[in-house]
C-alpha cells in the first residue's frame, strides 16, 4: 500500500554484510566467541553499509523507504542487555553522521505494542521487553530532532488496522 521498499536491520538479504551479521548474532557460525561490544560494532558497520549500498540508491530513485529499526536499535538493545551507555554513544556517534543529512524531511513512526513480546516462561525476558519498549520511547522523544514528522501508533489491534493508521499518518505529511 505504500509503494515503497522495506528494509529490516541489520539485514536479511543474502550477499549483504547485514545478513552475515544477523547470522553471526544468531549463532549460524557455530560457537564463535565474540564479546557484546564487538557484536554491536559489527551492527554499526552493517547499518552504514546498508545505508550506502541500499537505502541511499533507493532514495535517489525517489522511492519511499520503510526501515524496520536503524541505529537506535543498537543503543536500545545494548542498554537493555547491559552494555555501557558511554560505549554505545561512542559507536553510534560513528554511525550517526552517515544518517544526519538523510533524516531531514523524513517521517518517523514508532509502532508500540501493549502486548508484550517475550518468552512466557522467562520473567527476565518480560523485563527486557518492558525496558526495550521504554528505551525506544525515550529515543523517540529525545533523539534526532531534525525529524519533524513524528508519530506514535499503538499497535493493539490487527495488522490491517495498524497499516491503515500508518497510511493515514503518512497521507497527512505534505509531499508524500
Amino acid at each position: 500500500q505504500l509503494d515503497g521498499v522495506y528494509y529490516a536491520f541489520p539485514g536479511y538479504e543474502g550477499g549483504t554484510l547485514g545478513k552475515h551479521i544477523y547470522d553471526l548474532h544468531h549463532g549460524k557460525y557455530g560457537d564463535l566467541q565474540i564479546c557484546p561490544e564487538s557484536l554491536h560494532m559489527l551492527h554499526v558497520a552493517a547499518h552504514i553499509n546498508a545505508l550506502r549500498c541500499r537505502i541511499l540508491p533507493w532514495l535517489a530513485e525517489g522511492r519511499i523507504v520503510v526501515l524496520d529499526r536503524f541505529y537506535w536499535s543498537t543503543w536500545v538493545y545494548g542498554l537493555a542487555y547491559g552494555a555501557s551507555g558511554a560505549f554505545l554513544d561512542g559507536i553510534i556517534n560513528v554511525e550517526r553522521p552517515f544518517w544526519q543529512d538523510h533524516l531531514v524531511g523524513a517521517t518517523m513512526i514508532l509502532m508500540q505494542s501493549a502486548i508484550p513480546y517475550y518468552k512466557a516462561d522467562d520473567v527476565k525476558s518480560l523485563k527486557n521487553w518492558e525496558r526495550i519498549r521504554a528505551l525506544y520511547e525515550q529515543c523517540f522523544q529525545t533523539q534526532d530532532a531534525i525529524i519533524s514528522n513524528r508519530f506514535i501508533i499503538n499497535n493493539v489491534t490487527s495488522v490491517d488496522a495498524a497499516l491503515a493508521s500508518v497510511v493515514a499518518r503518512l497521507a497527512s505529511v505534505e509531499g508524500l
